[in-house]
């Protein structure tokens, strides 16, 4: 990446940026070394954050560092006391923290972050109440197949006492037929035994 494009790049990263305090004046002095070799400085003035390609020798802080580094402390994934630990920030002429209200300054990325979420919300809302429909349809079923589980029950039960009914039906004519036989035998029998017996 070149010089011009480092300067570039940290404007476009800065040119929403508010200060609330507007009687704030802070001015920064980044050096990259490395790639894109330059100086520039960033300047916290009347509310608003500028950007430019020179030094500005009545600065606040100076600190020099390398573009990746760099990058990484603006777009917020590096610390820079982390990266200063490291050795990844150097030539340090006053308190790092002071760099903090720059880093405040930036517009933050909550709105898309929260568009993010809220799309994940509807997406996970949606994959909910597809997921209760289905559930819902699948308990439907069972209830009907349960339903029709216990009409074929009944059905058989019904089937079973009305055999059951006949059985016993049958059972009793049997019984009535066998008596009545019985009857007839012993009295044909008792007939038989008073003829032989005159």
């Amino acid at each position: 990446m070149t010089y011009e494009k480092i300067v570039e790049k940290v404007t476009k990263i800065f040119a929403k940026a508010k200060v609330e305090n507007k009687d704030t004046h802070i001015a920064y002095v980044v050096r990259v070394d490395g790639e894109g070799e330059g100086t520039f400085y960033i300047e916290i003035k009347d509310g608003s954050v500028n950007v430019a390609p020179y030094n500005y020798d009545g600065n606040n802080l100076y600190f020099a560092t390398d573009s990746k580094v760099l990058f990484s402390i603006l777009e917020e994934k590096t610390d820079i006391f982390t990266a200063y630990n490291e050795g990844k920030v150097y030539d340090v002429s006053a308190d790092l923290s002071i760099f903090q209200a720059l880093i405040d300054s930036k517009p933050k990325k909550a709105s898309t972050k929260k568009a993010s979420t809220t799309k994940k919300a509807a997406t996970t809302k949606k994959a909910t109440t597809a997921k209760k429909a289905t559930a819902a349809k699948k308990t439907e079923a069972k209830a009907d197949e349960t339903k029709a589980a216990t009409k074929k029950t009944a059905t058989a039960k019904k089937a079973t006492a009305t055999k059951a009914t006949a059985t016993k039906k049958a059972d009793a004519k049997a019984d009535e037929t066998k008596t009545a036989t019985t009857k007839k035998a012993t009295t044909a029998k008792k007939t038989t035994t008073k003829k032989t017996t005159k």
